[in-house]
């Protein structure tokens, strides 16, 4: 679960901290990496993560200054906590349905973010699908800025529901039509007939992170 999570003693586990790092520096750093920073061996970081212990204040203090972040969210300006829908997926193929919709909570620093601004809401969602590949892979976390009814703009990535369904398409505007793109060459574009009814921009992908492998 890429979250940060402080546990309720005020201390951090091994796997939170791998999925936290995950979120502010985009990439989950190697036990060898950790050894670094901490200054220990690889037997005693192997051990803490077979274990998944808790790291001491002092120990988050120095993966703190190591990479320049706050892993507790409080004071950091360079991050914002997001609503994460984990059992919200948009399809990059042939649609998705909403799922039970609670949010759980995701920090992501603002540079993940295009043109971020404090005035616009922001929520992250699950990608399914090939379709957009290699824009977006299959399972990779989108950053979604909400639709406040601005005009479509041509070739933008947009979350939108299609008769029940929520995709992810490039949209292009044409006269009573609109163009769902797809990146991955191997699907063929798709025009449909909008209608108050049957259609709905939920929003603009603004960013997105993804496992490393």
């Amino acid at each position: 679960m890429l979250m940060q999570i402080v546990e309720k003693d005020g201390k951090m586990k091994y796997n939170t901290l791998l999925d936290t790092l995950q979120n502010l520096i985009n990439y989950k750093p190697k036990q060898s990496e950790l050894c670094k920073v901490l200054g220990y061996n690889a037997s005693t970081v192997g051990a803490r993560a077979q274990r998944n212990s808790n790291f001491s204040d002092e120990e988050i203090a120095k993966i703190e200054d190591f990479y320049k972040i706050e892993l507790n969210g409080k004071g950091n300006a360079n991050t914002v906590e997001l609503d994460y829908y984990p059992d919200v997926y948009g399809s990059c193929g042939n649609g998705s349905i909403i799922f039970e919709e609670s949010p759980e909570k995701i920090s992501v620093t603002k540079s993940q973010i295009h043109n971020y601004s404090t005035s616009d809401k922001y929520t992250v969602i699950n990608a399914r699908g090939l379709s957009m590949y290699p824009l977006i892979c299959d399972m990779d976390k989108l950053i979604v800025k909400q639709h406040n009814g601005e005009q479509i703009i041509d070739n933008d990535v947009y979350v939108f529901n299609y008769n029940g369904e929520i995709f992810i398409k490039r949209l292009v505007k044409n006269i009573d039509q609109i163009v769902c793109i797809s990146e991955n060459k191997d699907f063929e574009n798709r025009p449909i007939t909008p209608t108050e009814q049957n259609f709905k921009i939920l929003g603009k992908v603004v960013g997105l992170f993804r496992e490393r492998v």
